[in-house]
């Protein structure tokens, strides 16, 4: 006489048990490594769009600096302190092909990333700003800025984001021309100066 083979209904429980533990498990380490991966890429793409911005100014003897820009915005560039439009980059000569999208902005539904973002450059777009020459800050000519795990800009004065800190702590991904990524949060009392110390890595590290 055949044997049934069937489960019991304690040994079908124990497997789904098990099966929720390992989920449990597994599921927040692969949230994790994503956010690390576009952690990393913002990070690369930084990197490039600086190398390129170096690349430019050894050709033009001056950074990337056209209007849209502030305070003025489509102004012409001889009223402008800053500028946001790093185009000059991709033509016509290309330093870069094309300006790479930041991975952690969330477009609205009815947004694309080719969508003016309301300055005249494309939605998507790490923000970018370049200082008049003769304006020269503490960060030098200028900043490469992305909105981080938190999915949103900080207000100025920045505050750089740390993955010390948590991979979904508060805070941006920022670089700059002498600070390379910046690791010190400089939103602190007013009124207090800024020392550099040795918490800032360069570019190249």
């Amino acid at each position: 006489m055949k044997q049934n083979q069937s489960f019991t209904l304690i040994e079908l429980l124990i497997v789904v048990a098990i099966i929720g533990v390992l989920a449990a498990i597994a599921v927040p380490n692969f949230l994790n490594a994503q956010v690390r991966a576009l952690i990393s890429r913002s990070m690369a793409d930084i990197r490039a769009q600086a190398n390129a911005i170096d690349m430019y100014r050894i050709d033009n003897n001056f950074i990337p600096f056209r209007p849209p820009g502030w305070p003025c915005g489509l102004c012409e560039v001889s009223q402008l302190s800053h500028t946001y439009n790093l185009s000059p980059i991709t033509t016509p000569i290309a330093y870069m092909t094309q300006i790479p999208y930041d991975p952690f902005i969330d477009m609205p539904s009815n947004v694309t990333m080719t969508d003016d973002r309301g300055d005249g450059l494309q939605a998507g777009w790490y923000l970018y700003v370049g200082i008049k020459q003769g304006l020269d800050s503490l960060h030098g000519t200028w900043w490469v800025w992305g909105w981080g795990p938190d999915k949103t800009r900080q207000a100025y004065p920045t505050r750089p984001y740390d993955p010390s800190n948590g991979l979904n702590s508060k805070g941006d991904i920022i670089a700059s021309e002498k600070q390379g990524f910046l690791r010190i949060d400089l939103s602190g009392p007013a009124g207090v100066p800024y020392t550099q110390d040795n918490e800032t890595i360069k570019l190249g590290q």
